[in-house]
């Protein structure tokens, strides 16, 4: 690195560094200001590396390049996060000593290109991954349209683990501080939005919305000149604009560059993307608007807890083991469980413990309603003989609901191999008591199953998560 990274830049002046993001301001003994920030795609395409830089503004008065005047330090004062600056360091001065992807310089002239408040009322919130390594970054690199999709902030942790554990896809997001905010998943360049999966197109998915996109920009303006070309080159005639965040929309339709564009919400050839993204604003046209897609919720037997059960099946890939076998539904009513298991993955029997009623659409002989609670109901299945699925989704304390998974066991109803799958809700009276009883449960589970994990499933309400793992008989 060091003094050769501005020539290698390519840039007009060998200490210019270009146009960077400011991710957060510090101060450190008030003649310090640190600013850590991004370096936009239309720089390090030149090096083709991205790079964390770590901005050390420094008077001269102690040891720095920056004049000592009132108006450049009231000028770095200003900066805020989300700010757009042009920063220059000097040749002679840069620092060499970096970590892989950070590099540390001395800033000789420094200027505000575009302030995040021009383009929001609101301060930027927005957070960054200061772990993120950009060369090894899945969304800068490679070619062709980059997959967003927008998130609940509640689900955004839930969602990563799905598409990893479910496709193998390794995702990365963005999002704000505020609580119960939207948030960002981009998916690799390399993958594609898996549209025909229930689970994260279903009634119970978090998302939003989606995007596809297609080049970075270091500014807004530049965002809206990038839009303007991409419409020429499509021979767009009229937009819809679909922004994150939303404000930004706004922003679109008063830009002066784009003022022979036509907008329209509801007559429009072409939808356009412009979304906020580890610092840098994304852009990309589709013809047509991307679907979010929503399941039926309206029939009887599909309550909110059948999404459940429908997770775990596709998640763990458990359909064809399943098919055939016999299960016992504890907590059934009112049958949401039962019917996905007897209808969708076609298991011959099913037993719906719960003294409440079932809502089914039609009679089907493969699922046995037994009015009882859970260990009443072991002599009528232990007659079927062993299950290949346990599922509970009953509403007790988590060790009173795994204290009758252990009486299934005890009683030889549970062979070899049989998945098991139970909801622990949280009704402790403080998140201390909890955190304490799920670890226990699990490693209760774990003496039956020594794979079983916590998830906290796409489905699962913020008050419960999900037990699951295959019974070994070794154990």
């Amino acid at each position: 690195f060091g003094s050769s990274l501005a020539v290698n830049l390519g840039m007009a002046f060998d200490y210019v560094i270009g146009r960077v993001t400011a991710r957060r301001t510090a101060s450190r003994r008030s003649q310090f200001s640190f600013l850590d920030v991004v370096v936009p795609a239309s720089v390090a395409h030149k090096t083709g590396r991205y790079f964390r830089l770590e901005l050390i503004v420094k008077p001269a008065a102690y040891g720095g390049l920056l004049p000592d005047d009132e108006e450049t330090a009231a000028r770095v004062a200003e900066i805020r996060p989300g700010d757009v600056v042009r920063a220059a360091i000097s040749a002679d001065e840069s620092v060499g000593s970096s970590l892989e992807g950070v590099l540390d310089v001395l800033v000789a002239e420094i200027e505000v290109v575009e302030r995040w408040a021009m383009l929001r009322d609101k301060p930027n919130t927005f957070l960054f991954d200061k772990s993120l390594t950009f060369q090894d970054s899945v969304v800068f690199h490679g070619s062709g349209c980059l997959e967003i999709v927008q998130v609940n902030e509640s689900h955004v942790a839930r969602m990563k683990q799905y598409l990893d554990d479910t496709y193998g896809i390794s995702v990365e997001v963005s999002g704000s501080g505020i609580h119960d905010s939207d948030w960002l998943v981009a998916l690799p360049r390399t993958a594609v939005w898996p549209a025909d999966d229930p689970v994260v197109n279903g009634g119970a998915a978090p998302v939003r919305r989606r995007y596809k996109v297609t080049v970075a920009c270091a500014t807004f303006n530049e965002a809206a000149q990038t839009l303007l070309k991409i419409c020429s080159v499509q021979s767009v005639t009229s937009l819809r604009a679909s922004c994150f965040p939303k404000s930004i929309e706004a922003k679109l339709f008063d830009a002066e560059v784009l003022k022979d564009l036509e907008f329209d919400p509801r007559n429009f050839s072409h939808v356009a993307h412009v979304v906020y993204f580890h610092g840098v604003y994304w852009v990309g046209v589709v013809s047509e608007c991307l679907a979010v897609g929503c399941s039926d919720i309206s029939a009887p037997h599909v309550c909110k807890a059948y999404f459940k059960v429908q997770e775990i099946v596709l998640r763990f890939k458990w359909a064809s083991s399943l098919a055939g076998g016999v299960a016992a539904d504890i907590g059934a009513s009112p049958g949401g469980w039962s019917w996905y298991l007897a209808a969708v993955v076609g298991m011959s029997r099913v037993f719906a413990v719960d003294p409440g009623a079932l809502v089914l659409p039609a009679e089907m002989e493969q699922i046995i309603h037994l009015k009882k609670l859970g260990v009443d109901a072991i002599p009528e299945i232990r007659e079927q003989g062993p299950l290949g699925l346990y599922v509970c989704d009953v509403n007790m304390r988590p060790n009173e609901t795994m204290d009758m998974f252990m009486h299934f066991v005890r009683q030889g109803l549970v062979s070899d191999g049989c998945r098991v799958a139970i909801t622990m809700k949280n009704s402790c009276k403080n998140k201390k008591e909890w955190n304490v009883l799920l670890p226990a449960q699990l490693e209760r589970l774990r003496e039956v199953c020594p794979d079983a994990r916590e998830v906290h499933l796409i489905a699962n309400t913020k008050f419960e998560t999900t037990l699951v793992g295959v019974v070994h008989a070794a154990t």
